[in-house]
């Protein structure tokens, strides 16, 4: 009896695998047909498969998710997206599923299972349907939004690297023809990055420029991306949405409005220098505008005299420093540092009180008796905070406009 029950077993196990599979093949069609959303397509295929499903574009930009949130799992399948995914599903070391999104020769993207339940020999097949589906309506959305070749990408790139304004109507049209208009408002956003953290990095600049219509790109090794003007480019949203993703608070300079290619990359170089003053400043873990800078932010002016400023308020200190090997501007930041106290100034140099008396006198014999006035005080500190940031600064000024530096 138990042996003529085993052939009844295994037919109504295939018959329920049919089933299943002709379901999912009739929810599909019906997602392909009628409104092509990848959403309701993963969130179908996520019920049928038992796992988390995310459709991922040949970028690396996340098309879709079954979940609410990127699946945490999910980066040792991105990394595939550098070689080349096969168009058959395969199971991964992590023990996710990748399926490669083909229309003919081109590739346009993956599928990635998470499967929650124990292991289908489904999986693969549906897979197939499923990727099979999805490569379809993202072929299709291609006409308007060009997932393929990497389109977005490489326009930042080729702009960014872009040396002469004569050349840069093409990039426009380019940019036209995938629905950004360069004329309007934009920031640009740079983050840096250790190279452990790069794969999600790159992963939330994606995903983050495809949702609010920008562009990402590289240069000098940090992610760039140009971000529409916006509450989407307000430093806090940026770095709240990074960090989320990140999973760790990382520097992110961010630019003032520009417009126009050329402002791509002037840009690129204002957000850079927000980055590097920002982290010389001590700020390292946050996403850092102009505005955000305060009074160093005015030095984006072109013709600003930072070195004038500061001979004029630091000079005969910063003379004497040089002349004699002395510390006394280590002392003004200690000074300033610790709420003008000279005790605890001394505290954080490791010396006795005496040694910062004596050179707290010295600085009122070179800048006046007066230098610890509330005006004079706040002009010193500007300087010393200037003094941190000046070689960074005069660099952003000399690539931003190099007449500036040969006169």
């Amino acid at each position: 009896m138990n042996e003529s029950m085993s052939p009844l077993k295994d037919l109504r196990e295939k018959l329920r695998t049919l089933r299943a599979e002709r379901n999912l093949q009739a929810a599909l069609i019906d997602a392909l047909l009628v409104n092509g959303d990848l959403h309701e397509m993963a969130l179908t295929a996520a019920r049928a498969l038992d796992g988390r499903i995310t459709i991922v574009a040949a970028d690396g930009s996340v098309l879709a998710m079954s979940e609410d949130q990127i699946d945490e799992d999910l980066h040792p399948a991105l990394r595939l997206l550098d070689i080349a995914v096969p168009p058959d599903p395969v199971q991964i070391e992590s023990g996710l599923w990748v399926s490669g999104m083909c229309v003919g020769d081109d590739y346009l993207g993956c599928i990635v299972l998470n499967p929650q339940g124990g292991p289908s020999e489904q999986h693969p097949a549906q897979l197939r349907l499923l990727s099979d589906t999805a490569a379809r309506i993202v072929d299709r959305r291609g006409n308007l939004t060009d997932f393929r070749g990497h389109i977005r990408d490489n326009l930042l790139n080729s702009v960014l690297a872009q040396k002469s304004v004569d050349h840069d109507r093409p990039h426009l049209e380019r940019a036209a023809h995938i629905g950004i208009d360069l004329e309007d408002p934009f920031v640009v956003a740079v983050v840096q990055s250790e190279q452990s953290l790069r794969c999600r990095v790159n992963l939330w600049a994606s995903s983050y420029a495809a949702q609010v219509g920008g562009l990402r790109g590289t240069h000098n090794g940090d992610v760039v991306l140009l971000i529409p003007e916006g509450p989407q480019a307000l430093p806090e949203t940026i770095s709240e949405s990074l960090t989320r993703i990140a999973r760790a608070e990382l520097p992110v300079g961010i630019s003032s409005a520009h417009l126009g290619t050329a402002g791509v990359r002037e840009g690129c170089r204002e957000a850079r220098w927000c980055l590097e003053a920002a982290v010389a400043l001590g700020a390292k873990k946050t996403a850092t505008s102009p505005a955000d800078l305060g009074f160093v932010g005015l030095m984006l002016s072109r013709d600003y005299d930072i070195p004038g400023y500061l001979t004029r308020v630091l000079g005969p200190v910063l003379d004497y420093d040089r002349t004699h090997r002395g510390e006394l501007t280590a002392t003004l930041h200690a000074y300033f540092a610790t709420g003008s106290s000279p005790s605890r100034a001394a505290e954080q140099l490791h010396m006795h009180t005496n040694t910062v008396a004596r050179r707290l006198h010295r600085i009122s014999e070179l800048l006046g008796e007066d230098w610890k006035d509330p005006d004079p005080a706040l002009e010193i500190q500007l300087a010393l905070r200037l003094l941190s940031v000046q070689d960074t600064l005069t660099l952003s000024r000399s690539e931003r406009d190099p007449a500036a530096t040969a006169s």
